[in-house]
């Protein structure tokens, strides 16, 4: 960054000055030196620019106005008011804050920008002369791509955040540049425009002037970024802690956001993440290069799923889903698609199902008999991978990666969560702390043996890279349905008298704004089939459990009918609307189109959208995918050994349900089809109680010891 020019003082320019008869003389000298620097300045500036300089204003907006987040969200608009164009290359802006954490670094992100995210950068500077509400500055600066700033125009939004490494919680009451009150645009003097480095808009804080430091960090892309927590209730939760909570110690879920990846991001940090390795395995499917070895049992290698057509009409795979585009807003044509025909997919689809169905009977777990739209909830797990991760079109069946290429690197960084973008995953979202107390996913007892990292590493692996086992296609969808799970579960427990003690009307240590609302949703969604309970834990995931529309989804859903469900389902939410409310709807379409289901059209909601899909699920084939998923996931046996679920336990489990349901493993079913799904779906829950029940475990189980 280039430094600005310095005016000397009086006793610069001449040192020593002490004879008060000779003051007049010295300062008329100096003056005379002042004047002429300060002309020679001048006279080097741009002309045009500094002609242009009253005409350009920053509008700024946050969707963040809460006064103590983990995570800032500024977004500005650059406006020119004058007759000519200029360049963005040319143009940096500055947002002023105080960095509360003490030798703590900052991470930006750029989520959506009219211009292009990949068109702009963000800096951190630490200033020289901290001021009252600023020792920090994020500088935002441009590339020749962005173009110019035509004369009348804007640069369009521009949607920024930055959070401190680790998701620390900080103050943004005490940022300059902060203001809670500018939920929509509006003009901000405390953020400041500069032209080649000149100063033409805004006011710095006081004490910002002198030199400019050298920037302490460099531009961070966005991997597309998300993050959050997960699980349970009534499960037989093994946790001791009983410490008590204030509102102020829980840390806030960081918002997901749902930005649209680019297939050339690359990761940020190059080290590797931190293995406890045991035994080697001996399984024989494809190796996999997870923190934790795999099962020691041999799995069934995975057939493909595309059938020879008989005469009972056999389906086969076909078709096309697209994704990474928004309702209403740039860019509404799809980024990315996935083409579904040779199933190169298919084991990743059943894969993720598997997850999902999991991710619903740990819900029924905590809240038994708890409804909600299979279709939707069932599938978020798929939802969410087709839209955090970078161009999931890149993975090959014939490896265990979800992510093989180097081009998604990315997603692996410190704090990222792999290709979900489970970011918060090692926060106790209800302690409030990075130290596991039963609401970490490494309390769970089906996830610790394979995660990664230990107990008595948990409480710093955050500030780690993603731990390799999230990247893998059989632990890393189970992962993170225990990851929306948990959320489930910590939003009914945060502001509970203990740990262990969940929150109600007239027993509560402190009472979160959503909460009175969401523990009325809970009873509410007991009895309302196919709600809309996927809306909001996506909302949850992707917004964070504090953010607002969270708090409006909480109170829809407290008092939601069935009318209530057609309305919150409806596209017309999404349109036009920023990425939190896109999310949800972006979740949905994929699934749409994956069920064969005709959706409204992303730039005209007027416009129906029809599809021609089918996947086919070989039940064979899903039976070696369910055991190689449960194969990755640990329990505790009858003689108290911590072992894997074993391949004969998760097929004999797949096997007794086949045979429950009248399915044989030579039948094949589309998922596409309504019919067929069901089947899928039921099948899949009766293997998963059946496995349960044989091996004598509870999946919702959790320790607060190191297995």
């Amino acid at each position: 960054m280039e430094s600005m020019s310095v005016t000397p003082s009086l006793r610069q320019i001449i040192p020593g000055i002490r004879c008060p008869r000779a003051i007049a003389i010295v300062i008329v000298f100096a003056v005379i030196q002042l004047i002429g620097q300060l002309a020679g300045q001048l006279s080097g500036m741009d002309a045009t620019a500094y002609a242009a300089a009253p005409n350009l204003s920053v509008l700024y907006e946050t969707p963040a106005p809460q006064k103590i987040t983990n995570e800032a969200e500024p977004w500005f608009e650059i406006v020119n008011k004058g007759a000519t164009s200029v360049s963005l290359a040319d143009l940096t802006v500055r947002y002023w804050f105080t960095a509360d954490n003490a030798g703590v670094s900052q991470q930006f992100n750029c989520d959506w920008a009219q211009i292009g995210c990949t068109n702009l950068g963000g800096v951190f500077v630490t200033m020289a002369r901290p001021a009252a509400l600023a020792n920090r500055y994020l500088e935002l600066h441009f590339t020749a791509g962005a173009s110019a700033l035509p004369a009348g125009g804007n640069s369009g939004q521009i949607e920024t955040r930055f959070n401190d490494a680790g998701w620390l919680n900080f103050n943004q009451a005490n940022d300059y540049s902060f203001n809670a009150s500018a939920t929509s645009f509006t003009n901000s003097p405390t953020i400041t425009l500069y032209n080649n480095g000149a100063l033409i808009w805004g006011t710095e804080p006081t004490g910002a002037g002198g030199p400019s430091p050298t920037p302490t960090g460099t531009p961070t892309s966005s991997a597309t970024p998300t993050p959050k927590p997960t699980v349970t209730q009534t499960a037989t939760p093994t946790v001791t802690a009983t410490a008590t909570r204030t509102a102020t110690s829980t840390i806030t879920p960081t918002a997901t956001r749902t930005s649209t990846p680019t297939s050339t991001a690359t990761a940020t940090r190059t080290s590797t993440p931190t293995v406890t390795p045991t035994a080697a395995p001996t399984a024989t499917r494809t190796a996999t290069p997870i923190a934790s070895p795999k099962p020691t049992a041999t799995p069934t290698a995975t057939t493909r799923a595309s059938p020879t057509p008989t005469a009972t009409a056999t389906p086969v795979t076909s078709g096309t889903i697209n994704f990474h585009f928004y309702y209403g807003a740039s860019p509404e044509d799809p980024e990315d698609s996935i083409a579904l025909a040779g199933d190169n997919y298919t084991d990743l689809i059943m894969s993720n199902v598997i997850a999902g169905v999991m991710y619903g009977h740990l819900i029924q777990e905590v809240t038994p008999g708890m409804q909600f739209n299979k279709d939707y909830l069932y599938g978020s797990m798929l939802g969410q991978l087709l839209q955090e991760n970078i161009a999931t079109e890149y993975y090959q069946a014939d490896s265990d990666l979800i992510d093989p290429s180097p081009n998604q690197a990315a997603v692996m960084g410190e704090g990222q969560g792999g290709p979900y973008q489970i970011n918060n995953y090692a926060v106790d979202m209800v302690a409030g702390s990075y130290a596991p107390a039963g609401f970490s996913l490494i309390n769970y007892v089906a996830l610790q043996k394979n995660i990664g990292f230990t107990m008595a590493d948990a409480a710093t692996q955050y500030s780690k890279v993603t731990p390799a086992s999230f990247n893998n296609k059989y632990y890393g969808p189970m992962l993170t349905a225990y990851f929306h799970a948990n959320d489930y579960r910590a939003l009914q427990y945060t502001g509970g008298v203990t740990l262990t003690q969940s929150w109600t009307p007239t027993s509560f240590d402190w009472t979160p704004v959503w909460q009175p609302d969401f523990y009325d949703l809970i009873g509410v969604f007991g009895s309302l089939p196919n709600n809309f309970l996927d809306i909001v834990m996506n909302v949850a995931y992707n917004q964070g459990y504090y953010g607002s529309l969270f708090l409006d989804e909480c109170e829809l859903g407290a008092k939601a009918t069935a009318s209530t469900v057609a309305t919150a389902d409806s596209y017309s939410n999404a349109w036009g609307g920023d990425t939190y409310q896109q999310y949800p709807y972006q979740v949905h379409n994929y699934l749409d189109q994956m069920y064969d289901n005709p959706t409204p059209s992303s730039s005209d909601l007027s416009v129906t959208v029809s599809y021609s899909n089918h996947i086919a699920f070989n039940l064979a084939s899903l039976e070696s995918v369910f055991s190689n998923v449960f194969q990755t996931l640990a329990y505790v046996n009858s003689s108290g050994g911590y072992d894997y679920v074993p391949a004969s336990a998760a097929t004999g489990a797949f096997d007794a349900a086949l045979s429950s349901a009248g399915l044989s493993s030579a039948d094949t079913l589309d998922l596409s089809n309504a019919v067929d799904r069901a089947k899928i779906f039921g099948l899949l829950e009766s293997a998963i109680g059946n496995l349960e029940k044989d091996l004598n475990t509870d999946f919702s189980a959790t320790t607060s010891s190191g297995l």
